[in-house]
């Protein structure tokens, strides 16, 4: 079943507890640093994950960001 922003939020809550906000902020910011078009397709592709492979591909952007700013 395709992911929603809802769920994914409410996913990366029971997953990673007070750190999910910090995760999604991370992922935010990689996300912001991407071209127009890779942030529409990654828009697009996350839509049509289930929420579990969705949030994986967001904690990883989460990891990008961290691993960026060291």
């Amino acid at each position: 079943m395709p992911t929603t922003a809802d769920a994914l939020d409410s996913h990366l809550q029971a997953q990673l507890g007070d750190k999910a906000d910090a995760t999604l902020a991370g992922a935010l910011a990689t996300f912001e640093l991407m071209p127009p078009d890779g942030q529409a397709w990654l828009q697009n592709s996350l839509s049509r994950l289930d929420t579990s492979t969705a949030a994986w591909v967001v904690g990883r952007m989460a990891s990008i960001h961290r691993a960026n700013s060291v």
